[in-house]
């Protein structure tokens, strides 16, 4: 049910649960001036409106348990940003488009209607998401994510990552619509 295009080796690949229409995979990638490989969770959750979202994220997060971080989680979700169950599921993530991305986002649509952002990547806190941007495959009723990521920066002494879009004023007291406020927090 995934399609991972790469510019560098991906593998090995392990499937870590299949049940019903829910489906986790394991993939790792070594890129060029990571220490280690980068470690991405591809996930298929449930389309069903019926199914109770919270149940399923927390079949996920207990199938999940034994797994260890990952450094990106990345596939259809099922669920809009922002929801419950997501933060359910991987409380210490954050989306790559709260990092990179602009404008309007939606990733399912119905006939000519882009609708509804329920494919995501998020992204740990060691890493930085360079590029975020949905674009049509031509097949289909999702929209494909292109992401680019980088390690986290380092500076004085503390890792540098970028603020979460709610909740977390810039610094200073500016505000994200200011052009001095660069998003980056200690």
């Amino acid at each position: 049910p995934f399609t991972i295009l790469s510019r560098r080796p991906v593998g090995p690949v392990e499937l870590i649960m299949q049940e019903d229409d829910l489906c986790l995979i394991s993939i790792e990638c070594r890129i060029p001036g990571f220490e280690r490989p980068l470690r991405l969770l591809a996930v298929d959750l449930p389309s069903d409106p019926n199914l109770p979202r919270y149940e399923i994220a927390r079949r996920v997060r207990d199938a999940l348990t034994d797994e260890g971080p990952f450094d990106v989680v990345v596939g259809d979700l099922n669920a809009t940003r922002g929801s419950a169950s997501i933060a359910h599921m991987f409380p210490s993530y954050r989306h790559a488009f709260d990092d990179a991305g602009r404008g309007y986002a939606a990733s399912f649509r119905r006939g000519d209607w882009r609708l509804f952002h329920i494919d995501h990547a998020l992204i740990g806190r060691d890493l930085v998401a360079t590029r975020y941007e949905l674009v049509d495959p031509g097949f289909g009723r999702h929209m494909a994510q292109v992401i680019e990521v980088d390690q986290a920066r380092e500076g004085a002494g503390a890792v540098l990552w970028p603020r979460a879009r709610r909740g977390h004023p810039c610094p200073r007291g500016r505000r994200r619509s200011d052009r001095r406020c660069d998003g980056w927090a200690q």
